[in-house]
């Protein structure tokens, strides 16, 4: 067996590509893709995902795959191809024989959830609000009116 998809997060799409190995690189946008092991066995057959090291984001994606009673999961940032080469078990197999079905193994990101994260790392244009802070009457105030009030604005 020996089969790929691009599994786009930004596109939330889930694609069978050719040569995805190979073309991982193109693929993923990075000079230098790593591999993450799924599955292994001696006989060199394997289940990997080709990611960008370099991808600087939360993760994108996550793969969740089940294979002898246990979960095998793994988290990827940016862009991945999942890469199925060799005697593949059938259970496995099964979970990964069409784009349907891989579908099934992937979780995307929520984009609310990236967007966070961009914000507290300083990546967005958006100001905070505001601090409230407690006037000596114990009354809540936004900073700018004691600001305001001290002339300091």
């Amino acid at each position: 067996m020996f089969l790929c998809y691009l599994i786009n997060a930004d596109s939330r799409s889930i694609t069978k590509v050719n040569d995805g190995f190979d073309r991982a690189a193109e693929l993923t946008g990075s000079e230098c893709p790593e591999l993450a092991g799924l599955w292994t066995d001696f006989a060199d057959s394997t289940l990997d995902v080709a990611y960008s090291p370099d991808a600087d984001e939360p993760p994108s994606f996550r793969v969740r795959l089940s294979f002898g009673g246990k979960t095998i999961e793994q988290a990827i940032s940016g862009k991945g191809v999942l890469i199925a080469c060799g005697a593949i078990p059938l259970e496995i197999a099964q979970q990964i024989q069409t784009a349907k079905a891989v579908e099934k193994m992937v979780e995307f990101s929520h984009a609310g959830l990236i967007a966070v994260d961009r914000w507290l790392k300083g990546g967005s244009s958006v100001t905070r609000a505001p601090a409230r802070r407690a006037d000596s009457t114990g009354r809540l105030r936004l900073q700018e009116d004691q600001d305001e009030a001290s002339g300091q604005r």
